[in-house]
């Protein structure tokens, strides 16, 4: 999906909503002066732009021909073995300083990429971190997922 200017999120906000009530989309003629232009000509420039981003589809010939687009969100199978990235902050890291002497193991700090991220099984984050993570706590890791790798 290729991003909307604020107009063309207002317009399609306002295709949406006449939608939600009505049950039905606008005419152009409609939804110019929705809109608030005179001339349904700008009102079909806009829906031209929606169409060509991908927001919406146009039934050729159709007057209430408008029709949305669902907007999915990408999902990423992800398994505990799977490998992530992980930004650890301080009250991380000093969980693993603990964690560490509890277990009677000499610390090592993680490996760090370039990015500043350490490279473990979502499993070992989960075990390793999980009893320290509640809401209001404080955040002890950013967690980044390689999109390009999966």
């Amino acid at each position: 999906m290729i991003g909307l200017t604020n107009r063309q999120s207002e317009v399609l906000n306002t295709i949406k909503d006449y939608q939600s009530r009505l049950g039905f989309p606008p005419t152009v003629k409609e939804l110019a002066e929705l809109i608030g232009v005179s001339s349904p000509n700008a009102a079909a420039e806009h829906v031209k732009a929606l169409k060509k981003k991908g927001y919406i589809s146009i039934a050729p010939g159709a007057a209430r021909g408008i029709s949305l687009i669902e907007q999915k969100p990408k999902r990423i199978p992800l398994g505990l073995n799977d490998q992530v990235k992980i930004r650890i902050l301080e009250p991380g890291i000093e969980h693993l300083k603990r964690h560490c002497q509890e277990l009677n193991i000499p610390y090592e700090a993680p490996k760090l990429d370039s990015d500043g991220y350490a490279t473990m099984t979502l499993w070992y984050v989960m075990s390793t971190f999980g009893e320290i993570l509640y809401n209001g706590a404080p955040h002890a890791f950013e967690l980044a997922i390689d999109l390009e790798a999966k």
